[in-house]
């Protein structure tokens, strides 16, 4: 067996739970069901949203996967993080939504960039973006989580070339880039060589 195969052999089946458009319970009970290892949740609205979330769902849902023998490997922060709208409040819920993944022990969120809409200028949005993942870092290194960039066809990061640019740039060990090929929608227009981070 190869090196590459015995790497792939390691890897783990996950599910995006809300793909699969039912009730939680229900969801969960079909991943157990598929053989399904893992499972990342969306937590910008909706029953997991740590600003509408129940006490006892906050409190019981790390368990209630558990019981299903599922991990829970991330959370979904993913939010336009490129423009000054409303910059401020998203980046205020996507805190919540670290402390959320420490308080579940899935210290993970992942989220994309975002695009641009008509002219509005590349280099601002990525100075937007710079500044919103340095203090979204800064707030993971101290609550012990990370934040992954997920590159995207239509999003400023949108390259192998430009996740490494915004990683050097951010200078936090607490960036890492989630490489998820349904993001590029058919278009394969991104080949990762994998550098080490």
């Amino acid at each position: 067996m190869s090196k590459q195969e015995e790497k792939m052999g390691r890897l783990k089946l996950g599910i995006f739970l809300p793909n699969l458009k039912l009730p939680l319970d229900t969801s969960l009970e079909i991943c157990k069901k598929i053989d399904v290892q893992g499972i990342q949740v969306w937590n910008v609205d909706g029953p997991l949203n740590p600003d509408s979330i129940s006490i006892e769902l906050r409190q019981n849902f790390p368990s209630k996967v558990k019981s299903y023998g599922l991990e829970l490997s991330a959370l979904c922060g993913h939010m336009k993080l490129v423009t000054e709208r409303e910059l401020s409040e998203k980046i205020k819920k996507f805190k919540r939504i670290l402390e959320l993944s420490v308080d579940w022990e899935a210290p993970l969120v992942t989220t994309e960039s975002g695009g641009i809409d008509g002219d509005y200028p590349l280099e601002t949005a990525w100075n937007v973006l710079v500044d919103a993942m340095k203090e979204l870092t800064s707030f993971a290194e101290k609550v012990g989580s990370y934040v992954a960039i997920e590159p995207g066809g239509d999003c400023v990061i949108n390259s192998a070339d430009s996740a490494l640019r915004l990683i050097e740039v951010v200078g936090s060990t607490h960036l890492k880039v989630n490489y998820d090929p349904a993001s590029w929608g058919g278009k394969p227009r991104l080949v990762f060589h994998w550098r080490g981070t």
